[in-house]
């Protein structure tokens, strides 16, 4: 479940990640639907334009081979994207058994490899943060798949911290929470989160934050292959503890020391900077900074004119200890 904030308190999308057995392997739908085929993906849509289509395939396509490439995980496949042109559609197309909550904005099923993904126009979103959904959905296809075949599931922190942090899905909104969760002494445990993230959008904020810090933290710490190590020694070991030794050749307890030093540091700058006072003392100083800038530009300006005027009257008094008359002066 992924919960989309670009406000503290008002959820604009969300993702729903869905592995129930009981999920058939497509979401119903009929013949009207339009379908646009990759060598891996197809899109199918209905009602919308074929551009969108177009992109998303286009944009579905790059993310696959850049999270695979990232993971160092195959690309597998068929897998199939559904673009709802409403809200309306996006439920009718949820089997009912495994149908999304209200606020749920798409949804993967990564054992059938299926994507429902609403237009940027029923979502609320556009542009970046568009894309960065579906970049989101592709990380879970592929990790998905992996999990299948190895027949092992990735803690949920992990498998989100991932999506997150690929995507690039983390602003001073959810910084905030964990800012706060650091500050009461309300944050989560890992152990909390290893299947499911908190039913309230405040606290799974928090679980958001906490994951993707800490791939960040591995990332920052082990190098750009540390996630893919960490993701092939699981499939491999099947136990986190294991994996990370055997990924980085510390125990978990270690690593998890470590990275609670790095999330409170990363967490806690966020209220300084954004603080009132904080604000106004930038303010403060880029308007010290202008007006000493300007002060010295005046100062080199006065200054050459003052080296041009000098050089003019030089050249004056040497003409006319020439004899050289000059130009007539008109009185």
């Amino acid at each position: 479940m992924k919960i989309r904030t670009p406000l503290i308190l008002v959820v604009l999308a969300a993702v729903f990640l869905l592995n129930a057995q009981a999920v058939p392997a497509e979401p119903p739908h009929d013949e009207t639907w339009k379908v646009l085929s990759g060598p891996t993906i197809e899109v199918k849509y209905r009602g919308q334009s074929s551009d969108l289509a177009e992109d998303v395939l286009m944009k579905a396509s790059q993310f696959l081979n850049e999270v695979s490439n990232l993971l160092g995980l195959p690309v597998g496949g068929p897998y199939k994207i559904f673009i709802a042109g409403s809200k309306e559609e996006f439920v009718s197309l949820q089997p009912a058994a495994s149908s999304a909550p209200e606020w749920a904005g798409a949804l993967t099923y990564p054992r059938y490899g299926v994507v429902i993904l609403m237009t940027p126009g029923a979502l609320g979103e556009s542009g970046t943060q568009y894309w960065s959904l579906l970049e989101h959905e592709i990380v879970h296809l592929v990790m998905g798949e992996a999990e299948n075949r190895w027949d092992v599931r990735f803690p949920r922190w992990l498998s989100e911290g991932v999506a997150t942090f690929i995507s690039g899905e983390m602003g001073i909104p959810r910084l905030l929470h964990l800012s706060w969760a650091e500050v009461t002494g309300s944050t989560i445990p890992f152990e909390a989160i290893s299947v499911n993230f908190p039913e309230d959008p405040s606290r799974a904020e928090v679980a958001y934050a906490q994951s993707y810090l800490f791939v960040q933290y591995l990332m920052r710490r082990y190098g750009n292959n540390a996630v893919a190590r960490l993701v092939t020694s699981f499939l491999e070991k099947g136990n986190m503890a294991q994996a990370v030794n055997g990924a980085y050749d510390i125990s978990f307890v270690g690593l998890l020391n470590g990275f609670k030093q790095y999330a409170r540091v990363k967490s806690m700058w966020v209220p300084v900077i954004t603080s009132t006072a904080s604000v106004w003392g930038l303010i403060t100083l880029l308007f010290l900074y202008s007006y000493v800038g300007r002060r010295v530009r005046d100062y080199r300006t006065l200054s050459r004119w003052d080296d041009e005027e000098y050089d003019r009257n030089q050249a004056e008094f040497s003409e006319g200890e020439n004899g050289d008359e000059g130009p007539p002066v008109i009185h």
